[in-house]
């Protein structure tokens, strides 16, 4: 077995081009590193909810709307509208219901008031929401003591 050799350029030094090149390789990689694990980091232990309409629509076609009258509850509704939104927790870490002074408050633009609100569904089943209505505004208030990753609740509207 012979000794590990030196390349040199005849000067005795050995050849620091390719030290420098290993040398810049390590450290693109070292940086790189670096900035996937800041990058994982930064993701974790988030607590977010999305708000997402899941759709709105008229309940009445616009061709015969002038020649029916509708009704809920007793009362005439001109233009009654269905919307169905759902509020996602996104976030990988579960938010405390104790977090929200205040309920979350849902405006629909354009309605004049919401005759009728009710959640449809909840994912864990049995999850306590309280949902009221004002006008044109509904509030949902949490009441779980802890929402985690993957918990929805979808509520519907009938509005006008």
């Amino acid at each position: 077995m012979g000794s590990p050799r030196t390349v040199t350029d005849g000067s005795g030094k050995g050849n620091c081009v390719a030290d420098f090149g290993t040398w810049v390789s390590v450290l693109v990689a070292v940086f790189a590193a670096i900035i996937a694990w800041a990058t994982y980091r930064s993701q974790r232990n988030r607590r977010e909810l999305e708000y997402l309409v899941l759709s709105t629509q008229r309940l009445v076609n616009p061709r015969v709307a002038e020649d029916l009258d509708v009704f809920f509850d007793g009362r005439a509704v001109d233009d009654p509208s269905l919307t169905v939104l759902r509020l996602v927790s996104t976030g990988d870490k579960g938010i405390p219901a104790t977090t929200f002074e205040t309920p979350l408050t849902s405006t629909l633009h354009g309605a004049t008031s919401i005759v009728s609100a009710s959640v449809s569904a909840v994912r864990p089943e049995g999850l306590p929401v309280k949902l009221t209505t004002d006008t044109n505004q509904a509030q949902i208030e949490p009441r779980a003591p802890e929402r985690s990753t993957g918990r929805a609740v979808t509520w519907g509207f009938v509005a006008v």
